[in-house]
């Protein structure tokens, strides 16, 4: 479903990383660090009553774009 935009809403906010919480440091004892990608789990709620909602499947992946208004 490349191109597709659906609405919907933030719903929750997971309050750390997947690193945070991770027994390996994120930098090692010689002060070199690495960069590691940190993955945020956000909750996203979809509007209903959109058309292409019936063709969303378990395990498909997703890259959002959210905008912020104040």
């Amino acid at each position: 479903m490349p191109g597709v935009t659906l609405k919907g809403h933030v719903d929750s906010l997971s309050p750390a990383s997947g690193v945070s919480y991770s027994t390996i440091g994120e930098h090692n004892a010689t002060g070199n660090f690495t960069k590691i990608a940190q993955r945020l789990p956000v909750k996203i709620s979809l509007d209903a009553k959109q058309p292409l909602l019936s063709q969303l499947r378990v395990g498909m992946s997703v890259v959002p774009t959210i905008d912020v208004v104040k």
